[in-house]
């Protein structure tokens, strides 16, 4: 919940000192350079700390899913209301990023927690904090924006979702707009004639983005690749279904795969999930007691 809580802050804090920080320490450690959010130093749509609405909303989709971990497993150490906070913030930055995709993301997970939080004897309690942690950790983002990142429109995200809103009544094979249009459909055509060079093996390295993992891996692996990759997420939902959500929501419409910021703390998540399951299940087995040696009986000779 702490690192949730940070993460968010220290995005709200680059939105809010975005120009001071583009050539700052920082803004080299993360490759800010001008002219990707706006012209020059100006910011049309925020950014956050990785400085891409989609990659910064991404990584907040891998913590909530830590934090479910934790919760599912009674690991989280910390303050209930922390917790609660953590919540309220892991919706809050996708949706000030304007991430329509993370943002589905988000309420999914954070459905999930609550779920799990709920499912515990002090419910009431549990209740009481997140709604308390939404109108603190609400007004709290509803003050910054107001004191600090009043010149950032907020016409972005309501015209992308009005945008995703007509979307949903459009025709939905329409390259402009429909319902796949976030899902980049007229990439599709292009990817398809590049995996019919090499359907097998694939083309190798691609240097076009694609905005779709599995397209990526279908045409610079082949068939053969995408089935395993298929085996993996499979293994991945056998391991926690809702682990699914980064490459059912980014991986289709952005770039899971190719964020090792990402994708390396998420298989570092995997591989502790995988073990606590294992340990829990040992737990639910009892060893087997080993039976007393049978008695030693002796034979007269010649008997």
């Amino acid at each position: 919940p702490q690192l949730i809580l940070v993460y968010f802050l220290l995005s709200l804090l680059v939105i809010a000192f975005w120009p001071l920080l583009v050539h700052s320490p920082i803004g080299w450690f993360y490759g800010y350079r001008e002219d990707y959010l706006g012209p020059g130093l100006a910011m049309v749509r925020a950014g956050g700390l990785h400085m891409s609405p989609h990659v910064g909303s991404l990584y907040m989709t891998i913590l909530l899913l830590c934090l479910y971990a934790g919760v599912k497993y009674n690991m989280v150490d910390a303050p209930r209301w922390q917790v609660a906070a953590s919540i309220v913030a892991g919706v809050l930055l996708p949706t000030i990023l304007a991430s329509r995709s993370e943002m589905l993301a988000a309420a999914a997970i954070v459905s999930v927690i609550i779920w799990e939080l709920l499912q515990r004897r002090s419910r009431g309690h549990w209740a009481f904090n997140l709604g308390f942690a939404t109108l603190l950790t609400g007004g709290f983002a509803a003050l910054f924006y107001l004191l600090l990142l009043k010149d950032l429109p907020l016409s972005v995200l309501f015209s992308r979702l009005t945008q995703s809103v007509q979307d949903l009544g459009a025709d939905p094979y329409n390259l402009d707009s429909g319902l796949l249009r976030p899902f980049r459909y007229w990439i599709w055509g292009i990817a398809s004639s590049r995996y019919y060079a090499s359907p097998l093996f694939g083309t190798g390295g691609e240097i076009l983005g694609y905005h779709n993992d599995w397209l990526i891996v279908l045409v610079s692996a082949g068939a053969i690749g995408i089935t395993l990759y298929f085996i993996f997420v499979a293994y991945v939902a056998k391991i926690e279904p809702i682990y699914l959500v980064p490459f059912m929501l980014a991986g289709m419409t952005n770039a899971f795969l190719y964020a090792p910021q990402h994708f390396t703390l998420f298989m570092l998540l995997l591989g502790v999930t995988a073990r606590l399951q294992k340990g829990k299940l040992s737990e639910a087995v009892p060893a087997r007691q080993q039976a007393p040696p049978a008695p030693l009986t002796l034979v007269p000779h010649g008997a």
